[in-house]
């Protein structure tokens, strides 16, 4: 693999504040690296340069842009700004990017008209959903 810039070019690893002080670290870990030798290898540190959970998010949001331009079909749960005039500006929040996804308190909290989402079957399904049973989260994703 090679920088986008291409070969020789910088990498800038994301960075993390640390907590009162202005200085930032690299994520960093320790990584097997075999010999090739056929012996047992060494361990290395390494600078993270991308998560799962980085490369997850991107994706939900490549996923979302498609469902937007109707290239792909699947359920969406929005909350939808737009109409709040002293909000200018801020476009619609889906389960796709807000931070806790579908179980995010601006969802959950949000009303459906006059009435609270979470009170709503919709809203229901996904608060009453628990790893043991998600089935009326599942039927709303298919309906």
């Amino acid at each position: 693999m090679q920088p986008l810039g291409g070969p020789g070019d910088k990498v800038f690893p994301p960075t993390y504040g640390i907590l009162d002080n202005p200085e930032t670290r690299y994520a960093v870990e320790e990584r097997y690296v075999p010999s090739g030798l056929g012996d047992s290898g060494s361990v290395s540190r390494a600078v993270v340069l991308d998560s799962v959970a980085s490369q997850a998010n991107r994706l939900e949001l490549a996923l979302l842009d498609a469902i937007r331009r109707d290239d792909l079909a699947a359920p969406v749960t929005s909350l939808d700004f737009r109409p709040v005039r002293k909000l200018a500006g801020l476009d619609r929040i889906s389960d796709y990017g807000a931070p806790q996804r579908i179980f995010d308190a601006l969802l959950r909290d949000s009303y459906d008209g006059e009435h609270l989402f979470r009170n709503g079957p919709v809203g229901r399904a996904i608060t009453e959903a628990r790893s043991r049973d998600a089935a009326g989260l599942y039927y709303r994703c298919l309906s």
